[in-house]
């Protein structure tokens, strides 16, 4: 792999919206247990909870769990 030229580099940054931190505080301080679905990888989806409080402390568990909540439980 010679003569080869580096072009760039691109990163994207896509923060959370302003304030749902301070949202994710008051639904747990309500009781509200709050949940994040997402498609992201374990480890980026739970930078992005860590983030906005919906976890404190990331472990192993925290990035190899898995949920599923039936759909025909959820009501319109």
């Amino acid at each position: 792999m010679w003569g080869l030229t580096l072009v760039g580099v691109v990163s994207l940054n896509d923060p959370p919206r302003p304030k749902v931190d301070i949202s994710v505080e008051k639904c747990q301080a309500a009781g509200i247990k709050v949940i994040m679905v997402t498609g992201d990888q374990p480890p980026t989806a739970a930078a992005i909870a860590a983030k906005v409080n919906i976890i404190t402390t990331l472990s192993s568990s925290t990035l190899t769990s898995r949920s599923t909540v039936s759909m025909t439980r959820v009501r319109r």
